[in-house]
């Protein structure tokens, strides 16, 4: 089947979101939009937001009874992105814990295919190389 290089997603959860959320806005030119449930960017991470060279939408979502990603966790994420200026929707899912999928799998997934679904990136898509050892751009690129 064909692939829309534009219209490549990220999706993550708990561990996974933490480093879909890291993927975003370090690859904000190559992924067309991001969706995350129990995922923050923790601690000296929020500086990544200053990597994101589009204003990649992100969707954030966390359980009001989460014990292992807190809600208050999610929602400090969600600001820090709005503070770098990128498009997010943030909601608590309330009477959820950290285990998304015993809950209401079905409609939580169609959720967030309905925010991902009209995101596309203007131009083909740029993947930006790093040094992971410094987390910096490679000169020249």
């Amino acid at each position: 089947h064909p692939v829309n290089r534009r219209r490549v997603y990220l999706f993550g959860y708990s561990g996974g979101g933490h480093f879909a959320l890291q993927m975003a806005v370090a690859e904000s030119e190559y992924f067309a939009a991001a969706a995350v449930y129990a995922g923050a960017l923790r601690g000296q991470l929020t500086n990544l937001v200053s990597l994101a060279r589009r204003k990649i939408p992100v969707a954030l979502y966390a359980g009001s009874e989460d014990n292992i990603v807190p809600a208050d966790e999610v929602r400090r994420t969600a600001q820090a992105l709005q503070q770098g200026g990128l498009p997010v929707e943030f909601q608590v899912m309330r009477d959820w814990d950290h285990t998304y999928t015993r809950f209401n799998y079905h409609a939580m997934q169609r959720r967030i295919w309905e925010f991902l679904r009209p995101h596309e990136l203007p131009a083909a898509p740029v993947f930006q190389p790093y040094q992971v050892a410094t987390l910096s751009r490679r000169s020249g690129s």
